[in-house]
């Protein structure tokens, strides 16, 4: 059983708290302040993340974006001792840019890509949309990893497809075949970038190379 410290911890947290939950059926993040920053900027911040998150993962559940089921989350402690935790159901599975490595699945891709004009059209931004924040799991695809995630507007979307076009940059997906992705992808969202779609794969291209070199590895 994987117990989780409850110490000043129920009255702060948004959802029904077990005591203990079984080790292989949650994911538990842990979001610890680093002291070593300065305390004003950082007074808040590993809260927020928390609850950011959190929340994140009840309003995409609310609008019928498909992510792990949410446990619990909240924050515990006080001064610097505080923490924030996010629990969400343990899903067997692997992540798309895993599968992506070993294999040239450009369907995928395109699922991936229309999933972030859906992602878009319900109004977030996911902020942090690598290939290893969807989850592949009994043929379904599971948006992970939410701590980022904001209200849309211009310029997270410009930021969101670059770093994805990015990450396709780095699969070899060549030019045309970012563009036909590019299309799914307003069709998705609904809407039209316009010229402002080449524009986009040209800084995803720039983008790309400083990604070159860096492979993620998933924890034990």
């Amino acid at each position: 059983m994987l117990n989780i410290p409850m110490i000043g911890y129920r009255q702060m947290a948004y959802l029904p708290l077990p005591e203990s939950v079984p080790e292989n059926a949650a994911f538990v993040k842990i979001y610890q302040r680093n002291v070593e920053k300065k305390f004003f900027r950082r007074l808040f911040a590993k809260r927020n993340e928390a609850l950011t998150e959190g929340k994140a993962y009840q309003r995409f559940a609310g609008c019928g974006l498909l992510t792990p089921k949410l446990l619990f989350y909240g924050v515990e402690g006080q001064g610097t001792g505080e923490r924030g935790i996010v629990a969400v159901e343990k899903l067997q599975g692997e992540t798309a840019q895993e599968y992506l490595e070993r294999t040239d699945d450009f369907g995928l891709l395109k699922k991936l890509t229309c999933l972030l004009g859906v992602i878009h059209k319900k109004g977030f931004s996911h902020g942090d949309v690598n290939f290893y924040n969807f989850l592949l799991c009994q043929g379904e695809i599971f948006i992970i990893d939410l701590a980022r995630v904001k209200r849309l507007n211009g310029k997270r979307r410009t930021r969101d497809l670059i770093t994805f076009f990015a990450k396709t940059n780095l699969l070899g997906v060549g030019l045309d075949r970012q563009r036909e992705l590019l299309s799914s992808y307003e069709a998705a969202a609904g809407c039209n970038l316009g010229e402002k779609a080449e524009y986009l794969l040209g800084r995803a291209k720039e983008k790309a190379t400083d990604f070159e070199g860096t492979r993620w590895v998933r924890p034990d």
